[in-house]
């Protein structure tokens, strides 16, 4: 936390981030600094109140600021200052071998979503509408490397509506290579994923996979559900059909190759259904499968706790540039609020472990983000040591637990949509 607050109040980083030479040139209420961690520190409610409680409590207590007065400001901001930020914090994590692991490997989930957007000219015009039914809105899709093992976001991207999943998978995987992690990297994928293009992609990469599909995705697939056997090493034909006139197939390829070698695995799911799972694994035992794919839930938790907890789609304002910097910035203090839940549950588990509790206990994540409200602010700018705030917070998080029941699960039943649920109250 002290490299993030020297990184946000260094010349160098405002030089870098402001819209031009003559921004945050002079003395104001709102500084550079103070901007910056404004919007990590979660806006959710009016622009007038969180600007005024914000410089009130963290400025002077006999200052105001207004909302007009900071719309002007934030947009001297760039929106890749927090993308800047959350990259360095996620470097940092992983600059060394002590981060949670599957079998030796970072397994990271990518999923893709949609968000609802303000109503906006300039909006629709950068991101896109959404059409139903003669209705439309305009919606943005996002995509999220996710560290299923550690909580993290490794990589968050808000694009067009109309943008394909795979493309923004393969952005992912670029900037996935700046990070270069003291471990290999297993990525896990759904079933809007697969493609020959990505497989080979991930295999030119280095990169480990296990990727959902349907029984017919591929001709080779559909064989293999047809037999009894429930594991198999497939060798991809790339010259069968029109395979080869892919361009983007093409482009991972070496010079003269047809096949394509890949593991395809069956799964037999609880209530029946079976799923096949594609994977470069080759040495890991077919029973374990289940239990890696089932990993990727944690995305889906992550997208609904961004959503309904952080407040995703509250944003405040209708600018694109406005947008963008909700978006980042709430990524942002996501991160950080998973590295303090992470240590919380850490010292959790080695408390938990001298005990004979009848349950596990973890951390509760909502009511935790609801204590990192604020907090963020004094972690990032106070006057109190950062290390300080961090402990403090930390010891609050660790009595707003919940027994873990492993094993559960409820029949989906159809339930009335209403606009405010009672176990997902708002907690900033």
């Amino acid at each position: 936390m002290e490299d993030l607050r020297e990184e946000i109040g260094s010349e160098g980083f405002k030089q870098e981030h402001r819209q031009s030479e003559r921004d945050f040139t002079r003395n104001r209420v709102l500084t550079f600094v103070g901007l910056v961690v404004s919007q990590i520190n979660l806006v959710s409610k009016s622009v007038s109140v969180e600007v005024s409680r914000f410089v009130e409590r963290f400025i002077g207590p006999s200052l105001d600021y207004s909302k007009q007065a900071f719309s002007k400001c934030r947009s001297k901001l760039k929106a890749e200052a927090f993308t800047a930020l959350n990259r360095r914090l996620v470097s940092r994590f992983y600059a060394d071998e002590d981060f949670r692991k599957w079998q030796g490997y970072l397994t990271l989930a990518v999923d893709g979503s949609t968000l609802q957007l303000p109503e906006s000219a300039a909006l629709i015009g950068e991101f896109g509408l959404a059409e139903n039914k003669g209705k439309s809105m305009p919606m943005a899709r996002t995509s999220l490397l996710y560290d299923v093992e550690n909580g993290l976001v490794v990589d968050a991207l808000l694009g067009r509506y109309k943008a394909g999943e795979p493309e923004m998978a393969l952005e992912h995987l670029r900037r996935l290579g700046e990070l270069c992690p003291a471990a290999p990297c297993l990525l896990l994928f759904d079933r809007g994923y697969p493609s020959l293009w990505l497989m080979a992609c991930l295999q030119s990469k280095g990169l480990w996979f296990v990727m959902r599909c349907r029984a017919g995705f591929l001709a080779e697939v559909s064989e293999l559900a047809r037999q009894a056997e429930e594991d198999a090493l497939l060798e991809l034909d790339l010259e069968r059909g029109n395979r080869l006139h892919s361009k983007k197939l093409r482009l991972y390829l070496e010079p003269g190759q047809t096949k394509l070698r890949v593991r395809c695995v069956k799964v037999e799911l609880p209530g029946g259904e079976t799923e096949y799972l594609l994977t470069s694994l080759r040495e890991l035992d077919a029973s374990r499968f289940q239990e890696l794919y089932h990993k990727r839930w944690a995305v889906e938790t992550g997208i609904d706790f961004h959503k309904n907890v952080l407040q995703l789609e509250n944003f405040s304002a209708r600018t694109v540039l406005g947008v963008r910097q909700d978006f980042e910035a709430r990524m942002l203090a996501a991160n950080l609020s998973a590295l303090l839940i992470a240590d919380a549950e850490q010292e959790l588990e080695q408390q938990q472990a001298g005990k004979h509790n009848r349950h596990t206990y973890k951390v509760n994540r909502a009511v935790a983000l609801g204590l990192v409200k604020d907090n963020l602010a004094s972690l990032l700018m106070g006057k109190e040591p950062a290390q300080q705030v961090y402990e403090r917070l930390k010891e609050k998080i660790k009595r707003r637990k919940e027994a873990l029941r492993p094993g559960r699960s409820f029949k989906r039943r159809q339930k009335l949509h209403y606009k405010f649920h009672i176990n997902k109250r708002p907690v900033i």
